[in-house]
C-alpha cells in the first residue's frame, strides 16, 4: 500500500507518496445490461475505492458495436487516483427498442362529393425514436363508399405502426 504524507506550508499542501502497491479496487458492478434507448444515462455506474488519499478521477467513453436490433453500446470507465493508479472496467449495454415509429402527417377523415376526385396519397413519412426515417406502405381498399387508406411502417426492431384514414363519397 502506498502511504500517503502531506505537508502543509504557507498555505500549500504537497502529497508525498510512499511507493508500495497500493490499487483501485473496483466494487461488483454489472458487465451485462439490456436497456432501452432513452434511458441510458441512468446505467449503474461501477464505484472505484483506493487507499490513496485524494481524489478518484473517472473518465468514461462509450463506442457503438453492432448486435441485436440497435447495437450494443461498449462503456469504458478508466478510474485514476492521486498517486498515478488505474484501473479500468468495461459495461456491454444491449440497446433495446420497444417502441413503434410514429406516422408523421398523417390526413384526417374526409368526406368528398361523388363526383370529386379522390384526393393523392398525401405521401406519409415514419420516424423512430432512433432518429432515423423508415419506408412507409399504404394501401387503399374501397367499400361501398368508403375508401379506406391504411399506411404502415416498421422499424428495425420489429415495432410496427399503423393507421387509417377513411375518404367518404357523399
Amino acid at each position: 500500500m502506498k502511504k500517503i504524507f502531506a505537508l502543509a506550508t504557507a498555505g500549500l499542501a504537497i502529497f508525498f507518496c510512499e511507493s508500495a502497491a497500493a490499487q483501485i479496487s473496483i466494487a461488483k458492478y454489472p458487465k451485462q445490461i439490456s436497456c432501452e434507448t432513452g434511458f441510458i444515462g441512468e446505467l449503474p455506474v461501477p464505484q472505484a475505492t483506493s487507499a490513496c488519499a485524494g481524489e478518484i478521477h473517472t473518465t468514461r467513453n462509450e463506442t457503438l458495436a453492432s448486435g441485436g436490433c440497435m447495437g450494443v453500446l461498449i462503456v469504458s470507465y478508466i478510474f485514476a487516483d492521486d498517486c498515478g493508479n488505474t484501473a479500468e472496467a468495461e459495461q456491454y449495454v444491449t440497446l433495446k427498442d420497444t417502441e413503434q415509429p410514429q406516422l408523421i402527417d398523417l390526413p384526417d377523415d374526409i368526406h368528398i362529393q361523388k363526383s370529386d376526385p379522390v384526393p393523392a396519397d398525401p405521401g406519409i413519412r415514419s420516424w423512430d425514436n432512433s432518429n432515423k426515417e423508415f419506408p412507409v406502405i399504404m394501401t387503399e381498399t374501397t367499400e361501398g363508399r368508403v375508401i379506406t387508406r391504411t399506411w404502415s411502417s416498421t422499424d428495425d426492431c420489429g415495432n410496427t405502426v399503423t393507421a387509417s384514414q377513411r375518404i367518404y363519397r357523399d
